[in-house]
């Protein structure tokens, strides 16, 4: 599975260790981590990931704009084409943003502000499984105020907001199988 991880940078010792179990938790499972080319909270988190396995798989908005890698943990960089250095730099970054969701099988929601709210919204809207991690602060503590009034209880996935990294991933786990399931039974009813 690949899990994207949103959010931004922090110096918070909690939510570093939190981060890092996190990375432990996907890593442990050895899934693919998709994050924006830059070395914010997203990195340390691939970074654990990857020293137990995960390849990393990272979205840079251009050549131009990319802090590099300087625990040289991607196994994939993939820029925007030439055509959108045409584009500020806000907008490349929205553009990655999107193409970036849209290769994820779940994303994983940790701090984060004004961008990762638009990374969760395409998330939703593109039918992904997402989570945040409880206590991270940020977005990812605001979005769950704010999922039942925009979503109602009818919601599905349902998102996941814990504190747990191992839970977490198990719930994005049995989501996405689910959504696997579902696809599958409806190419087989239209046959």
């Amino acid at each position: 599975m690949k899990i994207g991880i949103c959010g931004s940078s922090t110096n918070d010792q909690a939510i570093l260790s939190a981060s890092m179990l996190l990375g432990k938790a996907i890593g442990e499972r050895k899934h693919d981590v998709i994050i924006g080319a830059n070395t914010h909270l997203p990195y340390l988190i691939a970074a654990t990931a990857y020293k137990l396995g995960s390849r990393v798989i990272a979205y840079a908005p251009s050549t131009g704009r990319w802090n590099g890698d300087p625990e040289n943990i991607f196994n994939e960089v993939h820029f925007l084409p030439e055509v959108m250095r045409t584009y500020s730099s806000d907008v490349r970054t929205k553009i990655r943003n999107m193409i970036m969701v849209g290769n994820m099988d779940a994303a994983i929601f940790v701090a984060g502000r004004w961008g990762t709210t638009t990374e969760f919204g395409a998330a939703r809207d593109f039918g992904i499984p997402v989570a945040m991690l409880k206590g991270s602060s940020g977005a990812a503590d605001a979005l769950p105020r704010y999922l039942q009034e925009i979503e109602g209880k009818y919601a599905f996935p349902p998102p996941v907001y814990s504190d747990d990294p191992a839970f977490i991933v198990a719930e994005l786990e049995a989501q996405f199988a689910e959504k696997q399931n579902a696809l599958l039974r409806d190419d087989m009813s239209e046959d």
